[in-house]
C-alpha cells in the first residue's frame, strides 16, 4: 500500500474524467438532436411544396 493520499487523488481524477465524459456525451446528444431537427426541417420543405 502506498501513501494514504494516493487513492484520494486517483478517485478525484476518475471523478473529473467521468464528469468530462458526461458533459461531452450531453454535448454529442444535443448536437445530434439539433442535426435531426435541421434535417427534419429541410426534409419537410419539399414535402410541403409537393403537397401544395
Amino acid at each position: 500500500m502506498g501513501p494514504p493520499h494516493q487513492p484520494v487523488h486517483e478517485s478525484n481524477l476518475t471523478l473529473q474524467f467521468s464528469n468530462l465524459l458526461v458533459v461531452s456525451f450531453d454535448f454529442i446528444l444535443f448536437t445530434l438532436d439539433l442535426l435531426v431537427k435541421i434535417l427534419d426541417s429541410f426534409a419537410f420543405i419539399p414535402l410541403k411544396s409537393g403537397y401544395v
